[in-house]
């Protein structure tokens, strides 16, 4: 509705929203990766945690201790807030991500122009069923996936059982870019870094595979023509 339009400050500001009201299925780890790879784009971007955790600040900040309401800068382009359970009004960054809880009744906090939903189980993909009429598209946006996070973990059976479940939901698509299990992640979250920047990490399968992610999230957003209009104009 109408105060959704008014959240954006910015007029090329994009949100994204990881969600799915089961834990555990990537939303921050995917999340963080994003802002990572956005930061080294030259993206103006805030991390920003909604959820009583807030893990991504944790994450993004590498290992600061966290303090709602405050405001971090993580690098040149890159900051992060905690907000548990309230979308502060005057952010005002190219690109919004957002980590929201596993509590469905948090899907209202705010619209997004990309809902991406990490499932790497059944219950996870039929608990998204639940909750996706709920997840309002802005004007101009992207819509609400499906995305396929830490495939192979099951098995290739297991894999393809997901998305054949997946596939039966219309009003949520797969992500074209699957994400593919590996420990790196974890060890990437224990020492609050990424996935390239621990060992055997840079080069793996996920790295490649997080960095389609990202690439095409911010292909879709637009994202990418800003980037190169102001390498432009810096020249």
């Amino acid at each position: 509705g109408g105060t959704m339009a008014q959240q954006l400050r910015n007029p090329r500001q994009k949100i994204v929203v990881f969600f799915n009201h089961r834990g555990g299925t990537g939303k921050t780890s995917l999340a963080t990766h994003l802002c990572f790879l956005a930061e080294a784009r030259g993206i103006p971007t805030i991390a920003l945690s909604l959820d009583d955790q807030a893990d991504i600040i944790r994450w993004v900040t590498r290992g600061q201790s966290v303090t709602p309401g405050r405001l971090y800068e993580c690098g040149n382009s890159l900051s992060a807030l905690y907000s548990p359970g309230r979308m502060p009004p005057d952010v005002e960054e190219d690109l919004v991500v957002v980590d929201m809880s596993a509590w469905s009744g948090n899907v209202g906090l705010t619209a997004a122009h990309l809902w991406l939903v990490p499932v790497f189980d059944r219950f996870a993909v039929q608990n998204s069923m639940n909750v996706m009429n709920a997840m309002q598209i802005l004007p101009g946006g992207v819509g609400k996936f499906l995305v396929y996070n830490r495939t192979g973990a099951g098995g290739l059976r297991h894999s393809r059982a997901l998305q054949k479940a997946g596939a039966a939901i219309d009003e949520l698509p797969g992500w074209p870019v699957t994400i593919s299990d590996n420990d790196v992640m974890l060890r990437a979250q224990m020492k609050c870094q990424a996935v390239w920047d621990v060992s055997f990490g840079r080069g793996s399968e996920l790295d490649t595979d997080l960095r389609k992610f990202a690439s095409l999230v911010f292909q879709r957003l637009g994202l990418l023509r800003l980037v190169r209009r102001l390498s432009l104009l810096q020249r």
